[in-house]
């Protein structure tokens, strides 16, 4: 008979009979998992009138690689892989424990394909050691667990696969995330001010080639919550303003600490009555078919639309030389019209030149010249150079 008494005590006895010798035997035991190793105490007593007393114990041992400590488990560990998480509250986001950092308690670090979950101690170490050798599986911070609702990782996780006998480190800095919130207007020529609907706007991030993006409610009012520290670019969807008849304003520079950062009220006004002139990011200038000597060192590229044959393209082209041969003079196409290949998606030839400035206002104004003449034009910034040279095309 076997009878668990809590989910760390066993209870168990027997009784045997044999018939040749005869001979009878009563046994109790009791198994205790005590979280460092099992210890199992038994009893036993026959009609021959002996009695017998053990204990037998089983434990593992292992050394935590990252605190140095011992560690001693009530199963084995030399068999399976393992996983030797650091969680820590990063406060200068450098990515390493140091200065006034500290360790966190009581959050959750789960292998979700292979090891389970385990709890951080006091100081913020989990050791995953339930995992099977050879199989891969994702190794990552649960963030409902974390005590901060403004707390996200700095760290996603890693994907491992676990080697017998071996425990991989992995650290995890926690930032503390940022928020913004504002209202979208769109002011009339009298003045006037109306909340605009349905606008999407993006926080780009050169550093990553992330935006995250949200979008306005009925009264306009927008909200950016859990923002990494970093530097953005909080952009206006040119998309969602094609029937608002509205000119899209400039982005605006957004920067969030490593103190989490709240930006409250943050208006953006769009001007009604203007033809508007679209603005996008571009994360990786390999997204734009042109030569390198053309390319290099551009920040701002205008696009001059997208056209059926090389021919349009070319004629385009002539069209911008001949109606404005003071701003072309110096601009630079990023490919020939007669050299050009046509989008696998769109089947079109899309025509891009670099001017030799690169500051977002004065490209703004030269789109608006060419609109003027019925020539396609949008505004494409490439977020591959280093952010100072980025801020500087900006502002």
């Amino acid at each position: 008979m076997q009878r668990r008494i809590t989910p760390q005590v066993e209870l168990g006895a027997d009784l045997e009979r044999r018939i040749d010798p005869d001979l009878t035997t009563a046994s109790t035991y009791v198994n205790w998992d005590s979280g460092y190793g099992r210890i199992s105490p038994a009893l036993s007593y026959n009609s021959d009138n002996d009695f017998i007393a053990t204990l037998n114990t089983r434990f593992g041992l292992a050394r935590e690689p990252q605190s140095g400590n011992i560690k001693m488990f009530d199963t084995p560990v030399s068999s399976n892989g393992s996983v030797s998480a650091f969680v820590f509250l990063d406060k200068n986001g450098d990515g390493v424990f140091n200065n006034d950092d500290e360790g966190l308690p009581d959050v959750v670090v789960a292998a979700p394909q292979n090891g389970g979950r385990e709890i951080t101690d006091e100081k913020g170490y989990a050791f995953l050691k339930r995992m099977q050798p050879y199989r891969l599986t994702d190794v990552l911070v649960d963030r409902s667990t974390l005590q901060d609702p403004a707390w996200i990782p700095g760290f996603e996780g890693a994907s491992i696969i676990p080697r017998e006998g071996y425990a991989e480190s992995l650290q995890f800095p926690i930032l503390i995330s940022g928020e913004l919130d504002g209202t979208v207007y769109a002011k009339g020529r009298d003045g006037t001010k109306q909340p605009l609907r349905s606008v999407t706007l993006s926080l780009y991030n050169p550093a990553t080639g992330k935006s995250i993006e949200t979008t306005t409610e009925s009264d306009g009012f927008y909200l950016f919550s859990q923002i990494p520290p970093g530097t953005y670019y909080l952009n206006v969807d040119a998309n969602s303003l094609r029937k608002k008849d509205v000119l899209q304003p400039l982005p605006q520079t957004i920067t969030i600490g490593y103190d989490g950062t709240m930006i409250y009220s943050n208006e953006i006004v769009l001007q009604e009555g203007y033809q508007n002139i679209p603005v996008s990011f571009i994360a990786d200038a390999s997204q734009i078919t042109a030569t390198p000597e053309a390319l290099a060192g551009r920040t701002i590229i205008l696009n001059a639309g997208s056209y059926k044959s090389r021919m349009l393209s070319g004629l385009t082209w002539f069209k911008m030389r001949t109606e404005f041969p003071s701003l072309m003079k110096q601009a630079i196409l990023l490919e020939k019209p007669s050299d050009s290949y046509a989008s696998p998606k769109t089947g079109k030839h899309t025509l891009r030149v670099a001017l030799p400035t690169d500051n977002l206002a004065t490209a703004r104004r030269v789109c608006g010249r060419l609109q003027q003449k019925d020539i396609s034009c949008s505004i494409e910034v490439i977020a591959a150079p280093a952010p100072e040279k980025l801020a500087t095309a900006l502002n």
